[in-house]
């Protein structure tokens, strides 16, 4: 839908097809894995932040992160982008 709320015509969005998901500390074991892939990512792309902190901010109760997973991987870590 465009800003003034018809219907686009126009080509579709590649970006929409990217799945994604909200992932919190709330124990499921889905969700931790995912946690552990986040964390993992975050570690990678900033190596001067201390790893101790990274794992504190991913799992705290509080954090909320989205998560865009690769449609190639099914389950397990490696399926954050």
């Amino acid at each position: 839908k465009t800003p003034s709320g018809s219907s686009s015509s126009g080509p579709p969005n590649p970006y929409d097809s990217i799945p994604s998901c909200i992932v919190v500390n709330d124990g499921t074991p889905e969700n931790m894995i995912r946690l552990v892939g986040l964390k993992s990512l975050f570690a990678k792309q900033l190596p001067k932040m201390p790893k101790d902190y990274i794992v504190r901010l991913v799992f705290d109760k509080r954090h909320t992160s989205l998560a865009l997973l690769d449609p190639t991987q099914k389950g397990g870590d490696d399926e954050i982008i």
